[in-house]
């Protein structure tokens, strides 16, 4: 059986061999007793390969046929494929994402007053030693959102769930993000998977340009919330706390479970 250090290096070794420029994106996931940090996204612009080619990388990992199928028939609208990989202890995915966000800047700018959610990623996610079990998800951007109308929403996320940490400190981290960044420049989106009642957010944060390390204290909060050892939590720390921050995600998982996870540029 392949180790998870082969599947992901395989990922590489296909980009590499491509030759195309490629953006570099790492994140950890905490959820209860557990801190996933082995995940990562590789973009490349759909400019710089063919449809074909494009196709042929979604094969050489394995993608099921009927995500080929809906992968290649959205292909001609998206201007970004991110290719992932995530090391779940145990087991692994392999993550295929079409992102679509020069269509809905378009779209936005050509009327500013609509504000409409919109497809902005499709996230085709699989088993790497069982391609079988999959999952497809949609990511919907609500354009021009105020910190207030992101509040509301991520209320909404967490509604019925009783455990109120995540929730808390994903609003707190929103609320500091806004104030390093002009209003309704943060990027909503919330993500619904086929098939299964899991509802959560990303927020990209990027533009609020801070690094890991200045919200040290809030995620320190989560972690312990989710009983990760101290140890471990240092260690990633030390590692990532001069990163910049780029995402938030989180919500309830398809176990009921909370989680939150953290994207940050390499």
């Amino acid at each position: 059986m392949e180790t998870a250090a082969t599947q992901a290096a395989l990922l590489f070794r296909i980009v590499e061999a491509m030759q195309v420029p490629c953006g570099y994106e790492r994140s950890f996931k905490m959820l209860p007793g557990r801190l996933l940090a082995n995940r990562f996204l590789l973009g490349i612009n759909t400019e710089h390969l063919t449809r074909e080619k494009l196709l042929d990388v979604c094969r050489q990992i394995d993608m099921p046929e009927a995500y080929l199928e809906s992968f290649a028939a959205q292909l001609a609208d998206a201007n970004l494929v991110f290719l992932g990989f995530e090391d779940n202890e145990p087991g692994c995915l392999y993550k295929v994402y079409l992102e679509f966000w020069e269509k809905v800047r378009r779209d936005v700018q050509a009327d500013p007053d609509q504000r409409e959610p919109a497809l902005l990623h499709l996230g085709f996610k699989w088993r790497t030693d069982d391609p079988a079990q999959g999952a497809v998800d949609r990511y919907v951007c609500y354009p021009l959102l105020s910190t207030e109308e992101i509040s509301k929403r991520l209320a909404d996320v967490y509604q019925g769930h009783e455990d109120r940490s995540s929730w808390e400190v994903a609003e707190a981290l929103v609320r500091f993000a806004a104030g390093r960044s002009a209003d309704r420049s943060l990027i909503y989106l919330e993500v619904t998977e086929e098939d299964h009642p899991r509802r959560s957010f990303d927020i990209n944060l990027y533009k609020a340009n801070f690094r890991i390390g200045e919200i040290r204290s809030l995620l320190w909060r989560v972690c312990r919330h989710y009983s990760i050892p101290d140890q471990r939590v240092g260690r990633l720390y030390r590692e990532v706390g001069n990163k910049l921050f780029g995402h938030l995600s989180g919500g309830v998982d398809r176990e009921g479970r909370d989680y939150l996870t953290v994207y940050y540029e390499m």
